[in-house]
């Protein structure tokens, strides 16, 4: 790519294109799960930063050209403030009427502009984070992701969140998500985290004094994260009162001598050997919206915004509940090791999860088989256990717009219950697998995600 400041040069050489012809729904789509709608939101930026890639899309500088067709990306993260936002007259211009019932009055401005023919991302970590979260489930209090928590969190009393319509700061997702229960069938669940509980008291009442008194708790089992939940971190006063907001790309990997030295190459065997005696060490590919080079093997290479990275992140190894965190390679430049902790800078880190309804997940057809798929994410091969098959037996990947993609014959089942598909050469994102008997009625339905080839 070419350096990014020409994209304003680039522009005028665009004529007005719709966005339907490459990336169908972009503006107006609500999306099944948090992950889906993650990574189809940031898919524009993902693709001028070559972290994507798609059969007949090419990338010139900030321009996306597919099937003749330009389309200018402009990726900045800012702050609230002019440019932040659009507002509510411009809601039909957009076609985003859609979600006036979650913003009524304003909404982040992650959307794509037709007069313009260009992929917007003019927001910081949180508004790209309640802009999809906005996009995720439906429009209902209970069904809406960003609806729920708002409402959740709101009526529970015990930690500030933000009103209907106003972006959450990463603070209030990083110490809400601690008092929520740790099991639902519907809606938030607490998944891993830890806090400085009487800080955050403190603090919540210093800025909201009607507050109950603040009932977060620790919890470990980070590596029971997944593709699709939310991990925020909240600053103290001291730190901006702000904090991140990220969402997992994949289950964290867990590090070794040999894995983190190559993301810490500088470190010494010294230095490495202490962090991992200290603590258990993964790796956490995400999506966010951060700065230039934020993270580790980061995608933004040419501006800010939208994209993806990996952070290191640090658990007790006694629980697995998180510790600290090393976001970028300037925290481990020469043979120094800087990493932020819990503690007088850090109130909260901790793990969310939106567990969708039954109309929008994907669930088992028969809640008396079991499907197993792995790897999931996958880059195109994957291994499905099933408990049983009949002959005759299919699987078929559909599309999120219920486009059938290929199908297979399983059955009979091998005697290890794993049968091994090749879903050849498959854009990244996320399907639906269905299972079903000779006579077409399922048995089976679950995600599969696919990620990047690269």
């Amino acid at each position: 790519m070419k350096n990014a400041l020409t994209l304003i040069t680039c522009l005028f050489l665009i004529t007005q294109v719709d966005a339907q012809a490459f990336l169908p729904g972009y503006n107006s789509s609500f999306y099944p799960d948090v992950y889906s709608a993650a990574l189809n939101i940031a898919k524009p930026f993902l693709y001028q930063q070559d972290y994507l890639t798609q059969q007949g899309l090419t990338v010139n500088d900030t321009i996306l050209v597919y099937n003749s067709g330009q389309y200018g990306v402009y990726d900045n993260y800012q702050n609230p403030g002019a440019g932040y936002y659009i507002g509510l007259s411009d809601y039909a211009a957009y076609g985003i009427q859609g979600f006036q019932t979650i913003w009524p009055t304003q909404i982040p401005d992650v959307f794509y502009s037709s007069p313009a023919s260009l992929f917007n991302g003019t927001v910081d970590c949180v508004g790209y984070g309640t802009r999809l979260l906005s996009a995720t489930g439906d429009t209902s209090t209970k069904g809406n992701a960003y609806l729920n928590i708002i409402n959740t969190i709101r009526t529970q009393n015990y930690s500030p969140f933000a009103h209907k319509g106003y972006v959450a700061t990463a603070y209030q997702f990083a110490v809400a998500f601690p008092t929520l229960p740790t099991s639902v069938s519907t809606g938030w669940e607490y998944i891993s985290g830890n806090v400085e509980d009487s800080l955050i008291n403190a603090y919540n009442h210093n800025i909201q004094s009607g507050l109950s008194d603040y009932n977060g708790v620790r919890k470990g089992s980070f590596a029971q994260t997944q593709p699709g939940d939310v991990m925020a971190f909240g600053y103290s006063a001291a730190s901006s009162s702000n904090g991140h907001f990220v969402i997992l790309e994949t289950q964290p990997q867990l590090l070794d001598y040999g894995t983190l030295s190559g993301y810490l190459p500088s470190q010494s065997s010294t230095n490495l050997n202490s962090l991992l005696s200290r603590f258990n060490v993964y790796a956490v590919p995400v999506y966010d919206c951060s700065g230039l080079q934020a993270h580790f093997r980061d995608s933004r290479t040419q501006m800010s915004g939208i994209g993806h990275g990996t952070l290191i992140m640090l658990t007790d190894p006694v629980d697995d509940a998180p510790m600290g965190y090393v976001f970028d390679t300037l925290q481990a430049e020469g043979n120094t090791l800087n990493y932020d902790s819990l503690g007088e800078h850090v109130y909260a880190i901790s793990v969310g999860r939106f567990v969708t309804t039954p109309a929008n997940s994907l669930q088992q057809v028969n809640p008396d088989q079991s499907l197993m798929i792995y790897p999931n994410p996958t880059q195109g091969l994957i291994n499905i256990k099933l408990s049983s098959a009949p002959d005759g037996a299919t699987a078929t990947l559909y599309n999120l717009l219920g486009q059938k993609i290929n199908s297979w014959q399983l059955g009979p089942v091998p005697a290890n219950g794993i049968c091994t598909l090749n879903l050849g050469v498959i854009a990244v994102g996320t399907y639906l697998l269905h299972v079903s008997d000779s006579a077409g009625n399922g048995m089976y339905r679950d995600n599969v995600f696919i990620c990047s080839k690269r």
